[in-house]
């Protein structure tokens, strides 16, 4: 594990997971700057950003609903999570959301995706977790760990 910092936040996770900056959006999002750190694969993305606390409550749920409108752009169907996989940890608030991913061959693999924030003092740290379901149930621990891990840089 190694220190990535990346839109102004910082997280523990494997040294080889790269960090980029995040994609443009349109219309441009509120939590612009955002960055990406993620396994070489693609399996697992935290998409991050940092921007300065107002309302937590109200930012959070602006970051959720922002965020899961683009899981719906980017895997169709998005629902609630009947049951969560990973439990955040303590002083992080957020959701776990079910998607599904399609392949060329009528493969499906379920995903998780974890919308979350946090307040640290006058600075609010949100991220974005996609993860396949059989990994979030398998090491739900690992993921806690990220969760908890980061911070502003």
């Amino acid at each position: 594990l190694t220190r990535h910092t990346v839109a102004g936040v910082a997280i523990t996770a494997p040294a080889s997971w790269p960090n980029a900056p995040g994609p443009a959006r349109t219309p441009p999002d509120p939590f612009a700057p955002a960055g990406v750190v993620s396994q070489p694969d693609g399996f697992f993305e935290i998409k991050l950003a940092r921007v300065a606390l107002a309302n937590p409550t109200q930012q959070i749920a602006a970051w959720i609903a922002s965020e899961g409108r683009q899981a719906k752009l980017d895997y169709g169907e998005v629902g609630p999570s009947a049951s969560r996989l990973v439990a955040l940890p303590a002083g992080w608030s957020g959701v776990e959301l079910t998607a599904q991913i399609e392949d060329e061959l009528d493969y499906r693999q379920r995903v998780r995706v974890i919308l979350c924030g946090r307040a640290f003092g006058d600075q609010l740290v949100v991220m974005a977790i996609e993860v396949p379901e059989t990994v979030a149930s398998a090491a739900p621990g690992f993921v806690v760990a990220l969760i908890a891990a980061t911070g502003p840089a």
